[in-house]
């Protein structure tokens, strides 16, 4: 990845994870983009990681069976997981994140695409007739919460956080509070754009 603006060249997270000096015994990468893919498939060719790696082109959420399947292993036994899941938007469904932790042993880490999709798009989000959110925490009753936090003088970023870790919460993890999660900002001027929210069952 090449810092905006600047020479310099860092690795991206699946190249970061596959140089942690102590490594996972399998990593499997997902991406939509087949250029990304490619790209992916050749730096991991290079380091020398093929034999350790999976790498599945196509939407995560139509692939998560597929996914959940290399998770096991070819002898179907248990593991224990780390997910990172790494959305430029608020299109990682919950259920895809319900069914990578239905029955495994799976921390997450989950970028929150929230000051800059969800402070932009509400009012397209807020329609009956727009799935994104409904996807995005699960459910449609969503849209009542949010007015209802609204009200009580809450920002969209602010319900959204909670109502995902309230979700998390729903499905077994232990939930974030808002002065949990890591904040991202931007280089330059210093603007919000995400937060990173780390979920695990046990404290």
């Amino acid at each position: 990845s090449q810092i905006r603006g600047t020479p310099r060249v860092v690795l991206g997270s699946p190249l970061i994870a596959l140089d942690l000096p102590d490594p996972f015994d399998a990593y499997i990468f997902a991406d939509e983009s087949p250029g990304s893919v490619a790209a992916l498939k050749a730096r991991v060719d290079r380091a020398g990681h093929a034999s350790k790696v999976s790498i599945i082109t196509g939407d995560a959420n139509e692939n998560v069976t597929e996914i959940a399947k290399l998770i096991a292993g070819p002898g179907g036994g248990r593991s224990l997981s780390f997910c990172f899941l790494d959305p430029f938007k608020l299109n990682v469904h919950l259920e895809t994140v319900r069914k990578l932790a239905d029955g495994r042993d799976m921390d997450f880490v989950i970028l929150l695409a929230l000051y800059v999709y969800a402070n932009r798009n509400i009012k397209s989000y807020i329609r009956d007739e727009s799935p994104t959110i409904d996807r995005f925490l699960g459910d449609r009753t969503w849209r009542d919460e949010w007015r209802e936090a609204e009200g009580e003088g809450a920002s969209i970023v602010e319900y959204l956080a909670k109502a995902y870790s309230a979700r998390m919460a729903a499905i077994g993890y232990l939930p974030m509070r808002l002065d949990e999660m890591v904040k991202i900002r931007s280089h330059d001027k210093r603007l919000p754009l995400y937060f990173l929210a780390f979920f695990s069952r046990h404290k």
